[in-house]
């Protein structure tokens, strides 16, 4: 019976990958981006233009791309995710085409996020229905390393919770040459590490280094034009990032904020709720919400955007602990469900009455005589 239910869990998800390979996003312009940078091996950029404008009414209609030049100039925004960019071209260099081999890796990526909240849940069904959420869907079918980048964090924080700290701990370094922002992620772990005793702050400290390492040589040998001026492209506007003006006003940013809060809200509503009933019923594991929430609202504050594929491997990490939670009574700490009032005075009465007759009971001993022997002097 559980091998059925685990190979219809795995159609399932394998049906899921499927319609998300066959299926992506027609709107997602950063996917041909990424199909120039894989092409880029072989290709000369006027060549790319040429091939990469015409796939999709999207791509047409793009302002920006709209020269060889101009596409090369937003190359360096997306070099910067060095592992998806290259196993996404090692796929194509065995026979897919660019296109299919950015789709495969979010399909892939998406059906391997699936067997791993089966493997953290121990459940079919509520694994299911947290596949089947469009926060975790829309992954699938985007050209983008989210799907990707979402996979290895959540294998890296489940294995933080099972107190696999190395293999926590690396997966969450790969996780940076997959998307450098992961580094407010990983960041924040080491810090709730260090905090809950679980890692020196000397191995912190090496380890936080090696990160922001890893982080500016990557925008170095991608060529990447910085914070600042991706926060001005995204938020203010401009054509061309190699010709705007870096940094944006208190003001503009503050706009920025409150706009992008506004259309994200809603689809982070669900996701705390599950984290708030997560946290009320007192699972043991609910104290690593804490970081979750926390690298959640440093990524916002740092780029405020109103696009929630961000904050999708938190979505699969919160989901997960709150199944985990349910399924798993015993993982609670003891007084997860309190009596009520009346309840807890009777129980107190029973228990005074018990103690009082255990104090009566005890028989008197008359000074310089054997509780032993009574009546006999010592």
């Amino acid at each position: 019976m559980k091998s059925t239910k685990f190979m219809m869990y795995v159609a399932f998800s394998l049906g899921l990958a499927a319609a998300c390979y066959l299926r992506p996003s027609p709107d997602d312009f950063d996917r041909y981006v990424y199909e120039s940078l894989i092409r880029s091996a072989k290709q000369p950029i006027e060549d790319i233009y040429r091939i990469v404008k015409h796939e999709s009414p999207r791509a047409e209609a793009s302002t920006v791309m709209d020269s060889s030049e101009h596409l090369g100039k937003l190359e360096p925004l997306y070099a910067i995710r060095p592992v998806y960019v290259q196993l996404a071209t090692l796929i194509s260099r065995a026979g897919l085409s660019p296109e299919k081999s950015i789709n495969l890796v979010s399909a892939i990526s998406l059906f391997l996020i699936a067997l791993l909240a089966y493997a953290a849940t121990q459940n079919y069904l509520y694994s299911t229905l947290l596949m089947a959420t469009p926060g975790v869907v829309i992954v699938g079918r985007l050209g983008g390393p989210d799907a990707f980048s979402s996979l290895v964090v959540v294998a890296g924080c489940m294995s933080v919770l099972r107190e696999k700290l190395f293999v926590g701990i690396l997966l969450l370094m790969i996780s940076i040459w997959i998307r450098t922002d992961n580094i407010v992620i990983v960041l924040v772990l080491f810090g709730w590490l260090v905090w809950d005793r679980k890692l020196s702050g000397l191995y912190a400290g090496v380890l936080t280094a090696l990160a922001i390492g890893s982080v500016e040589w990557i925008n170095t040998l991608s060529g990447n034009y910085g914070w600042r001026v991706l926060l001005h492209y995204s938020f203010i506007g401009g054509k061309y990032p190699a010709e705007i003006t870096p940094g944006i006003s208190l003001v503009e940013y503050a706009h920025a904020f409150a706009v992008n809060a506004e259309s994200l809200a809603p689809q982070l509503a669900p996701w705390l709720l599950l984290g708030i009933a997560a946290w009320s019923l007192r699972s043991r594991e609910r104290k690593f919400l804490v970081p979750v929430a926390m690298a959640c609202a440093f990524h916002y504050l740092l780029f405020p955007s109103g696009e929630a594929r961000y904050f999708t491997w938190a979505y699969l990490v919160t989901g997960i602990l709150f199944i985990r939670a349910v399924v798993n009574p015993e993982n609670r700490v003891p007084g997860s469900f309190r009596a009520s009032d009346g309840e807890a005075r009777v129980e107190m009465d029973i228990t005074r009455r018990f103690v009082n007759d255990r104090v009566n009971f005890v028989p008197k001993v008359e000074q310089g005589t054997s509780s032993m022997f009574p009546g006999r002097r010592l």
